[in-house]
């Protein structure tokens, strides 16, 4: 098995009603950078996609007590010990050939475009 498929088994076992809810960010990522991702980059296209669907995959670290909340509600964190998610989510990504860019992406998901959010 790939690591990328063991991580997603991970995820698919320890949050189990994450399914649907990847397949509608990946949706919206996709629509979103479509529009603004230029059409003669279609890597960046493709990493962002992936991005989209590895968003969840530092959740597995949390304790049950945070396995499924919002990390940020109001635009803002909910509990100071999410603020590693980023983080972890990029490491993990970081040590599999040919998802560098992915990691980075998913080192800055929970950042707004107005520069709020986090990190």
């Amino acid at each position: 098995m790939k690591l990328k498929e063991i991580l997603d088994y991970l995820i698919s076992q320890r949050i189990p009603n994450s399914t649907e809810e990847l397949i509608q960010i990946e949706k919206a990522c996709k629509w979103i950078a479509e529009k603004i991702v230029d059409s003669n980059k279609s890597q960046d296209l493709n990493d962002i996609i992936n991005a989209s669907k590895l968003v969840k995959t530092g959740r597995v670290i949390f304790t049950d007590k945070f396995i499924n909340e919002p990390i940020m509600t109001d635009g803002r964190i909910i509990d100071p010990s999410m603020k590693i998610l980023p983080e972890t989510n990029s490491f993990i990504y970081s040590k599999i050939k040919g998802y560098e860019s992915v990691s980075e992406i998913l080192k800055y998901v929970y950042e707004n475009f107005d520069g709020t959010g986090f990190p």
